[in-house]
């Protein structure tokens, strides 16, 4: 009896070796419309502990990067799947992300490569780096974000149309060359205008760094 017992729990262990691959490559196939082999994959099992009625995570092991890069960029239409894809983080990062996305203004956070990226509430994605803090980032967040309308916005012309010289141009596009003469008298007659870069024909709006 102890023998049959033994004999049953070797074949299913089998079963999940061999056929893991090939049952998560379906999948990724008729979900993520991503055709891989069996030979992308280098390992398959469950993580936890079973419980009644509850599901286990499965971890994944590719045999190269570019297959593990290729599912992580299509399990977007999983969304509403009940179906999650995520990368295997370690405990440090996986607290982070936990951290990270029960700040405030946080709308989405989510990791490439190991590193995290925060989406807030303004539609800006931050990159949160290893040695930063999560303080840090919560202030960056609850900064209001900076509208065209407060900005100095400056129409330029094709060169064509309009005709630009030093004074109509910004400020800050001016330079002045100051040059040495042999008896060491410095010379402040002779400017110089730094042109803008070349623009598509048309107008086209540009606001200057601040």
């Amino acid at each position: 009896m102890i023998i049959t017992v033994v004999v049953v729990v070797v074949v299913v262990v089998v079963v999940v070796v061999v056929l893991g691959p090939k049952l998560v490559c379906n999948i990724f196939k008729n979900k993520l419309k991503i055709n891989l082999t069996a030979n992308s994959i280098d390992k398959v099992h469950r993580v936890g502990k079973f419980q009644s009625g509850a599901d286990r995570a499965v971890i994944v092991r590719f045999t190269s990067h570019s297959a593990a890069e290729q599912v992580l960029a299509g399990r977007r239409v999983l969304k509403g799947s009940g179906i999650t894809i995520t990368e295997d983080l370690t405990k440090a990062n996986n607290q982070r992300l936990r951290k990270v996305k029960a700040l405030e203004g946080v709308q989405q956070a989510w990791t490439k490569s190991g590193e995290i990226f925060v989406k807030d509430i303004h539609d800006r994605v931050h990159r949160f780096f290893p040695g930063d803090l999560v303080g840090d980032l919560n202030v960056k967040i609850a900064k209001q974000p900076q509208h065209a309308a407060n900005k100095r916005q400056y129409m330029y012309r094709d060169r064509q149309s309009t005709e630009r010289t030093s004074d109509n141009l910004p400020l800050y596009e001016r330079s002045s060359t100051r040059s040495p003469t042999r008896n060491g008298v410095t010379n402040t007659d002779t400017q110089e205008c730094r042109e803008p870069p070349l623009q598509p024909r048309g107008p086209y709006l540009y606001t200057p760094p601040e």
